[in-house]
Parts: structure tokens; sequence; C-alpha cells
């Protein structure tokens, strides 16, 4: 069993969470409606977070 999200960061407002996995993807969710706004591509790498800032 492979381990898919390697982290997660919420924004400021507590509007977006980030999240990151081993797909070498970020991807950005509402956290309100749960919606899948964008997702991040072309790392090299897993992509670790740090915290957002307004988004």
């Amino acid at each position: 069993m492979q381990i898919v999200n390697a982290a997660i960061a919420p924004n400021r407002e507590g509007t977006l969470i980030a999240s990151s996995s081993a797909d070498r993807t970020v991807k950005l969710w509402d956290i309100n409606t749960r919606e899948l706004l964008q997702t991040l591509q072309g790392h090299t790498y897993w992509a670790h977070l740090a915290p957002m800032e307004s988004v």
C-alpha cells in the first residue's frame, strides 16, 4: 500500500487547503465545497508544503 498524501496546509483565511502527494502534484481545494480548484504539476520529486499566504 502506498501513501498518497504527503502533507496538507490551509491558507490563513481557512478557505483553501493545498495537498501534496507522491504523484508529484500540489492540489488546491476549496474547503467549503470540497471542490478541486487547481492541480499544479511539474515537480521532479514529492512537493513539500509550507504555510500559504493569501491566495
